[in-house]
């Protein structure tokens, strides 16, 4: 859906419909749909494959610091920002593609996490060695 949505962009904006892509773009719903959409389908596919990941995330944490997300089954923004950093993805800028938020915003979430370590050091690159085995039904 987003695919096809970047296609109808550029052809709006190639054919000068800027009033008309504005008017697609502010209802903006259909985004929030595929945005919750996806949170909740990454979530279930990353806790599928590593359900001790959060255990193993707050215990990089001070006691004080710990995330405990609000719904079982579910990631906060912190922990998919940081189960995206555990899959290989590091740069704030793809990270903020993927889940609709601003470089600067995934920055700031990752420096007040990251504030939080037992090890601020090493945190991320701890972070990437968390859940070594993929456990699969």
């Amino acid at each position: 859906r987003l695919s096809k949505f970047e296609v109808l962009v550029k052809r709006k904006i190639k054919v000068g419909q800027v009033n008309d892509l504005l008017n697609t773009a502010s209802s903006s719903r259909l985004s929030e749909e595929d945005a919750a959409t996806f949170m909740n389908s990454f979530d279930t596919a990353f806790l599928d494959l590593y359900p001790s990941f959060v255990t193993e995330f707050n215990a990089l944490l001070r006691e004080d610091g710990q995330i405990v997300p609000p719904h079982k089954g579910r990631l906060t923004t912190e922990l998919r920002i940081y189960a995206l950093i555990r899959l290989g993805v590091k740069e704030s800028s793809e990270i903020a593609a993927l889940l609709f938020y601003t470089p600067r915003t995934i920055y700031n979430y990752r420096s007040t996490i990251k504030s939080r370590a037992r090890n601020r050091e090493t945190f991320e690159s701890d972070v990437e060695q968390l859940c070594r085995v993929i456990h699969a039904e």
